[in-house]
């Protein structure tokens, strides 16, 4: 949600909501949203040569930059004896290019949060 809210007030031209998300989406992300076991074994996957077709194209990108940030710290003297889920909790815990998600995805994690919210407000002020 901040960064929907950060990206409504740097592109208040835009009046769709669908781009405004897709505009968030495509955003610079915090950190990325993946665990690092889960990273680790799909960057597992990844190296050891097994069919990555059946990955959306979202987490393909997202494991490829994920790869590619691990072999540059890999091959440095610093972190060349660290094991790969020590450093995919590293590169998980950087920040990303993007989110990684579908906007479709997107939408509806935005809507799950606003109906949370509202959900919230009943609740508290359930007893008036």
């Amino acid at each position: 949600m901040r960064a929907y809210h950060k990206c409504v007030r740097e592109h208040s031209e835009i009046t769709s909501q669908y781009e405004m998300i897709k505009e968030t989406v495509n955003s610079p992300a915090s950190k990325f949203w993946i665990n690092a076991e889960n990273a680790s074994k799909l960057l597992q996957e990844m190296l050891n040569g097994k069919s990555t077709l059946s990955w959306r194209n979202e987490r393909f990108e997202m494991i490829s930059e994920i790869s590619r940030r691990y072999y540059c710290m890999k091959n440095t003297e610093k972190f060349k004896n660290y094991s790969t889920i020590h450093l995919v909790t590293i590169i998980c815990e950087q920040p990303a290019p993007r989110f990684y998600l579908e906007v479709d995805t997107a939408m509806k994690l935005f809507w799950k949060s606003i109906r949370e919210k509202q959900d919230i407000r009943k609740e508290k002020y359930s007893y008036l």
